[in-house]
């Protein structure tokens, strides 16, 4: 029997990409509930069957409908992935419509639990019933051991296969959520031994941008991620500092693997991390740590292929065939 992957998962661009080896294999990136992409008829029919007078009677009406869509192949064996972003935005008729097919569900939490909302997992707990205890994963350790669920790293997609010009030492991207004082920091720290930095730091107010002004800082300017991967390619060292309560492993380790570039990240259970390497991943707890990596660390080239990992050691494919 013929197969094929579907991911499912809200309309934010990044999951585009890091599943866009779906899409290589003839699978679909499944948007819920509409896409920038789709037409004006296609919009005309969700505002008519989810508007708020008759949306309970009519919503099942348009699931039915989405669904369709994707999943049009009864002689088709269906693997889906459920993204954990999209879980408060389904019920379960929508479930119950997708397990009309011939489907094996599986749902990956792109998230660790305890950086998310205090109500979401209140939220979505009934709607985990509808997967297999055995076909939800995380990459957070903390959260495999507290709920029972595997561990996952192939969720990643290659975007950048050239190898561009080295510009910068360092290179870090982020949105403030009580980092950007510590992001600063690290910046002085790193011009203070000559390195050459390009740091994005977004959601930051007026204030903190007047007194935290830097020439190679730029402020609340958001990059896409295709020019996230444009700038890492530029750079010889990715600089990673995780949310508070963050315990799982970040893009930024995954990058740093699969387009060759060393890690310096705050994020202490990088050790756990199976394709954990101490010769390119510094582990530091504030800005003075800087001090104690070796200047070459930071200010030479790595060979082409030195974390020694397949090209698709993280492709979603792999993910897909054991789901």
């Amino acid at each position: 029997m013929k197969e094929k992957y579907i991911v499912i998962a809200n309309n934010y661009s990044l999951w585009k990409y890091l599943f866009s080896d779906i899409e290589k294999v003839g699978g679909d990136i499944f948007i819920y509930p509409l896409d920038d992409e789709d037409g004006r008829r296609k919009r005309f029919f969700y505002k008519f069957c989810c508007n708020k007078l008759c949306k309970k009677i009519l919503n099942p009406l348009w699931d039915k409908y989405i669904i369709r869509k994707h999943l049009s192949d009864r002689k088709t064996k269906y693997k889906v992935l459920f993204l954990s972003p999209i879980l408060p935005s389904l019920n379960h008729c929508f479930f119950n419509e997708i397990k009309k097919y011939n489907t094996n569900l599986g749902l990956l939490f792109e998230d660790s639990v305890s950086c998310l909302p205090e109500t979401y997992m209140d939220r979505v707990n009934k709607m985990l019933n509808h997967f297999p205890k055995d076909k939800i994963f995380t990459y957070d350790l903390e959260d495999k051991q507290k709920y029972n669920w595997k561990i996952s790293y192939q969720y990643y997609s290659k975007i950048m296969t050239e190898k561009p010009e080295i510009v910068y030492d360092a290179f870090l991207c982020l949105y403030n959520k009580g980092r950007a004082e510590k992001a600063v920091q690290i910046y002085d720290s790193l011009c203070e031994i000559g390195c050459n930095c390009l740091f994005y730091i977004s959601g930051v107010d007026g204030e903190f941008v007047d007194s935290h002004k830097r020439d190679g800082i730029v402020y609340n300017q958001i990059l896409t991620y295709k020019e996230i991967i444009k700038f890492t390619g530029k750079s010889r060292v990715i600089i990673e500092l995780c949310q508070k309560n963050q315990h799982g492993h970040t893009l930024r380790a995954i990058e740093a693997i699969v387009y060759n570039k060393k890690l310096v990240t705050d994020n202490a259970n990088i050790t756990e991390f199976p394709y954990f390497n101490e010769n390119y991943m510094k582990i530091i707890r504030n800005a003075s740590d800087i001090n104690i990596i070796d200047s070459s660390f930071l200010k030479t080239d790595l060979l082409q292929a030195e974390y020694h990992c397949d090209d698709d050691e993280f492709s979603p494919i792999r993910f897909m065939e054991k789901l």
